[in-house]
């Protein structure tokens, strides 16, 4: 029996998917006026829109350089 490999990894460990893509640009760490809670409140929010939009989202500071 062969396997791909691509196959091998169980799908919660794959983080490809063949949605487009939403890159996020925003802020990470807490600032005077807004704590980092805030901006992690806010990532919650806009996630949750983009994925009922059809797009993956990911925060363009987590990206893979290549």
């Amino acid at each position: 029996m062969t396997q791909n490999k691509k196959n091998d990894k169980a799908p919660s460990d794959d983080k490809s998917s063949n949605k487009p893509i939403c890159g996020l640009i925003m802020p990470i760490s807490g600032m005077p006026d807004c704590p980092q809670h805030h901006w992690k409140n806010e990532q919650t929010i806009l996630k949750s829109s983009i994925t009922m939009s059809g797009f993956e989202s990911r925060l363009v500071s987590d990206a893979d350089e290549r």
